[in-house]
């Protein structure tokens, strides 16, 4: 999908050079890259989330996420996702539970949306200590 950008509640920063932090690896087609939540500050339940902008706006059937490569921390679980028109009017399109594994995940929707605006929340994920995280390999939308 062309022209996409995201943003975030929490990344952790100064540790681009190993391969991890920016919510821009989520989208960077590498999947040895990811973003990660903060741990330093860590951050709180209400950031664990991601929203991709699209340059305008699409039909979207669906949102495919990729977990980190190597340890589990921050591999979302349980998801929602929402869409918006304007990035402050949400409506929740996907909820589930994902399988702990390394496999693409997909966040099928009902029906097909039209949306400039996706957000990703991580409901609940692995974590390596007190506190939850969020991370991603590869976050992409579906278009219809």
């Amino acid at each position: 999908m062309e022209k996409l950008t995201a943003t975030t509640g929490s990344e952790q920063k100064g540790v681009e050079s190993s391969g991890e932090g920016p919510v821009a690896f989520a989208l960077d087609g590498n999947t040895e890259t990811y973003y990660h939540s903060s741990w330093n500050p860590m951050s709180t339940e209400d950031q664990l989330w991601i929203v991709l902008e699209l340059e305008e706006a699409e039909r979207i059937e669906a949102l495919r996420y990729l977990p980190r490569p190597g340890r589990d921390n921050g591999t979302v679980l349980q998801y929602e996702v929402s869409y918006s028109m304007d990035g402050e009017n949400w409506e929740v399109i996907s909820s589930g539970i994902w399988a702990l594994n390394k496999e693409w995940k997909l966040a099928q929707f009902e029906e097909p949306v039209e949306a400039k605006y996706v957000k990703m929340y991580a409901v609940d994920s692995v974590a390596d200590n007190a506190g939850r995280h969020f991370s991603a390999a590869e976050i992409r939308l579906v278009e219809a």
